[in-house]
């Protein structure tokens, strides 16, 4: 019980780590909206609506979800505290 009372006053970062910085394509895919369906009509908006250039836009679209997740707990001031609806939509990406 005591080990509950000591992480939930813990700030995010002290319990899910730093925050995570995109990388590759994951920034377009986050601006996008990161849903599936934006980020490939994204990619053929960008040109890159070849099998392959579609293929990687949507392999990308969890990994985003997972960053924007984890970002999303590791900047909450109590973790005790988090939105289920925020880590719904997050996750629902």
């Amino acid at each position: 019980m005591r080990l509950l009372c000591c992480a939930g006053a813990a700030l995010g970062e002290e319990v899910f780590g730093p925050r995570r910085e995109l990388t590759g394509v994951q920034p377009l895919v986050d601006a996008l909206g990161g849903s599936r369906a934006v980020a490939v009509a994204g990619a053929a908006v960008f040109g890159a609506a070849s099998v392959a250039g579609v293929a990687a836009v949507n392999s990308v679209v969890p990994e985003v979800a997972a960053v924007g997740l984890h970002n999303y707990v590791a900047g909450c001031d109590d973790p005790n505290k988090l939105e289920s609806g925020e880590v719904e939509a997050i996750a629902s990406k």
